[in-house]
């Protein structure tokens, strides 16, 4: 009986912090500017720190995304699920023309494809089933 309790006392403490751990990546995902540093596992030159671009914002007051693209400003709705799991719609954007096209319907496709998240060391990483689809870091704005 005794190891019984022990065991219960043990498996509520993990879930406790599995709960914390998970509440500070919440709290992350709102409060941080996410920029793209991998799509698909690439690097890109125009995902470069000092650009605007590739930026993504939540805000989870509002269950809202938005950010820019290559150029074009984005936004839509996110959900956050059980276990890390992630729904994002990508419901309108801006349509200007500008360099690096080709790597902005990939980038608003695969926020569409996520289905779960982590945070770890300020790395935002995006999955598809056990794929990693995009890699964000903090992005520090000037």
């Amino acid at each position: 009986m005794r190891s019984l309790k022990t065991l219960i006392i043990v498996a509520v403490g993990i879930i406790a912090m599995a709960c914390n751990n998970m509440n500070e990546k919440l709290a992350m995902l709102d409060a941080t500017p996410w920029k793209l540093i991998s799509l698909e596992g690439e690097a890109n030159p125009a995902f470069a720190e000092e650009s605007d671009s590739f930026v993504v914002n939540f805000s989870a007051s509002e269950n809202a995304i938005a950010g820019v693209g290559a150029c074009n400003n984005f936004f839509g709705t996110f959900q956050v699920l059980d276990g890390g799991k992630i729904k994002i719609e990508i419901t309108g954007a801006t349509m200007m023309a500008c360099p690096n096209m080709e790597l902005e319907q990939p980038f608003f496709d695969l926020l569409n494809d996520c289905d779960s998240f982590d945070i770890e060391n300020d790395m935002l990483t995006l999955m598809s089933g056990d794929k990693q689809i995009a890699q964000f870091g903090i992005h520090n704005q000037e």
